[in-house]
């Protein structure tokens, strides 16, 4: 890819869609707002930019599908953490078209941090995985919140943590380092050749 000649800020909402766009050439900066939530029209708008277009936008519940499906088309997406876009100092009042020029300002300065796009795979496999952690966790929470240790919940099969189950008293036994490493036959032989006296065959 070669110069980006189009910078775009997307901050995008289940509804709409406010954008910014920075024509690399003349250094303006155009506004719109695109209503609706369908991802092919927004996509062919973005490829209708004088190309190459680079493009970004804030991870949030509108998930993956937009940076997804504008890859697919040749353009440039990123999906930037919130977490660790730089914010003004004191900056109180927030909007959508406020939100949209800072992320393609701060995307032209190279402030941004891009997270991992998954895979439509793995996507799938957090949610199914998801619903499950979050009956866990629940289940095991007090009427405040807190995580209650006393909870029958938590002695279940399902809500033990993954890699474990309940324990019970006096289920298996248990050895120290140094009994479970005597019960060793590679250990028992090594001491034995050891402790044996030594004969001309040694030598």
């Amino acid at each position: 890819m070669g110069v980006t000649m189009t910078w775009i800020g997307l901050d995008v909402h289940a509804r709409s869609v406010e954008a910014s766009v920075v024509d690399a050439v003349s250094g303006e900066l155009h506004r719109r707002r695109v209503l609706g939530s369908e991802i092919t029209p927004l996509v062919e708008w973005l490829g209708s930019m004088p190309a190459p277009v680079r493009a970004c936008y804030e991870a949030g519940p509108t998930g993956y599908g937009l940076a997804r499906a504008a890859r697919a088309a040749g353009i440039s997406m990123d999906v930037i953490a919130p977490s660790k876009t730089p914010r003004r100092a004191g900056e109180r009042i927030k909007t959508d078209r406020r939100d949209a020029e800072h992320l393609v300002r701060q995307l032209m300065a190279g402030s941004l941090t891009a997270v991992r796009v998954p895979s439509l795979a793995e996507e799938a496999a957090r949610d199914v995985v998801r619903p499950g952690m979050r009956a866990r966790a629940s289940c095991a929470t007090n009427d405040r919140g807190s995580v209650d240790p006393s909870s029958p919940c938590r002695q279940s099969v399902f809500c033990a943590p993954i890699g474990r189950r309940p324990h019970k008293k006096g289920a298996g036994l248990r050895l120290t380092s140094q009994s479970a490493l005597s019960h060793t036959p590679n250990v028992t032989r090594i001491r034995a050749r050891r402790n044996r006296p030594h004969t001309a065959d040694d030598v």
